[in-house]
């Protein structure tokens, strides 16, 4: 709205700011339909999730305006809207900066990186930020013979990995692991909504999830907690007792951390994916249109039809086997190991590990969205 301190450069126009909040106003045109939702994002983080049926301000050139006040990061501040109409055509986006002097700052966060494997930008992270870890693990569950034998196990490595790792990028770590007994929907949705009360924007957010998941029969994928008694012919309960695809990605939104990963170890996780947008009750059938409507990088164990596998040789399921190995270092590049150098690994050696194991196919699924960050600095 404030027009001072304007400059264009390569077509986006850019405002300076010394107040740390923006006043951002979208107007929406659908000429020869309507709009159906508006989508903001903020340094590629969605900063809202549907807003479907929106109120057309003119009917004559079906208009639809929203107003959302924005707290801005120190340094650059990337700013996209994008519309769809009600057949989900998505226009193309309309995209601002807004440059933050904050004054003198410590904060990192005002420029990229760059990863000089690929030569793609990686954001840094924040030195007195915080990273808020949800780590679930189920081995015991109500109905014994759904017990598993290593995600427990699984769990356990990976949040002693990532607190270790992070304290190389970052100076606060703030932990939720959920195992077992605790392991309801209740518990697991405690600590979302602890997570939601307290992340900042400039924070980390990973969520790992290592039990059963299984696709119901309404084609959406559910994390099961330890109290659903059968992953047969129990749809009712799923709604009730599991965690939906749609509530995760609701999570993925409502949570204010720009940096976001979430990791499923489960069977049929990449069926996350696949039920998580709809259009017009119709599944979306591209994994990458769910990170692209919230900004957020997610890992999947397996296919949709497929079954993460554990060997008692290894010690722990070979998703998470391999993801501990490229934490320690495996997956590192110019000293550095970050979300989409972690992708790239386990895409190439989870597969690798089945066959030289003779298991079954499991090929790990990823997608990302947001900006690339890093998750450890080697030494």
């Amino acid at each position: 709205a404030i027009q001072r301190n304007l400059e264009v450069a390569d077509d986006i126009t850019t405002y300076q700011n010394t107040t740390g909040a923006a006043e951002i106003t979208v107007t929406a045109n659908a000429a020869d339909d309507a709009v159906d939702e508006i989508r903001l994002f903020h340094n590629g983080k969605a900063l809202t999730l549907v807003t479907r049926n929106l109120i057309v301000e003119d009917d004559k050139s079906k208009t639809a305006i929203k107003k959302y006040t924005i707290s801005l990061l120190p340094g650059q501040n990337n700013i996209r809207a994008v519309a769809l109409n009600t057949q989900r055509t998505e226009s193309d986006p309309d995209e601002i900066a807004v440059i933050y002097n904050a004054g003198n700052t410590n904060k990192t966060d005002t420029k990229p990186v760059i990863n000089n494997t690929d030569g793609a930008p990686v954001s840094a992270v924040d030195k007195n930020a915080t990273m808020h870890l949800i780590v679930v693990g189920i081995n015991a569950y109500q109905n014994k013979s759904m017990s598993l034998n290593y995600a427990l196990a699984d769990a356990t490595a990976f949040k002693d990995e990532v607190e270790k790792d992070a304290k190389s990028i970052i100076s606060n770590v703030k932990t939720y692991f959920v195992t077992d007994n605790d392991a309801n929907k209740k518990g697991i949705e405690n600590a979302f909504a602890s997570v939601q009360q307290n992340a900042k924007p400039e924070d980390i957010f990973v969520f790992y999830y290592a039990g059963h998941g299984v696709i119901g029969k309404n084609n959406e994928f559910y994390l099961v907690p330890n109290d659903v008694s059968d992953l047969k012919n129990v749809q009712t309960e799923l709604e009730q007792k599991g965690i939906s695809s749609k509530l995760l990605q609701q999570y993925a939104v409502d949570i204010a951390a720009q940096k976001q990963l979430f990791i499923l170890d489960a069977c049929q996780s990449a069926g996350a994916f696949e039920a998580m947008l709809t259009s017009d009750a119709n599944q979306q059938k591209n994994i990458a249109l769910v990170a692209r409507s919230t900004g957020t990088h997610w890992m999947a164990a397996s296919g949709a039809q497929q079954f993460a596998n554990e060997f008692s040789s290894l010690g722990h399921g070979a998703f998470t086997y391999v993801l501990l190995e490229a934490l320690k270092g495996a997956a590192s590049s110019n000293k550095m190991i970050t979300v989409n150098n972690l992708k790239n690994y386990l895409q190439k050696t989870v597969p690798e590990l089945m066959k030289k194991f003779n298991g079954s196919a499991q090929s790990p699924a990823s997608y990302g969205f947001g900006n690339d960050f890093p998750v450890e600095v080697l030494k």
